[in-house]
């Protein structure tokens, strides 16, 4: 992975797309975090923005997907298992953005 790139590129995007779905704007964090996606498609932190989209827009199954992939590319990256967990048990806990 090219340092640059996700210094330059994938971390601004990211930083973006939370601020998005803070502010409940769904389709343009989604297209920030897909453009963060084809920047570094082997990261974790894009697919667990990508689950928590679809949670908030109550797309259960969806966020589940998003989720599981991010824990499958980095199984140490700990907000998406708390996410997952959170989801798949029904804890009322806060999200975890993971950025």
């Amino acid at each position: 992975m090219d340092k640059y790139l996700l210094n330059s590129t994938y971390i601004p995007l990211l930083i973006s797309a939370k601020s998005c779905l803070e502010k409940r704007d769904f389709y343009l964090a989604n297209k920030k975090i897909l453009s963060a996606i084809h920047a570094c498609f082997d990261r974790p932190e894009a697919y667990n923005l990508l689950g928590i989209c679809y949670e908030l827009q109550g797309k259960r199954k969806e966020a589940i997907k998003y989720f599981r992939i991010s824990y499958f590319y980095d199984q140490s990256f700990v907000p998406a298992s708390v996410n997952l967990q959170r989801i798949i048990e029904n804890i009322n806990k806060e999200i975890d953005f993971g950025i």
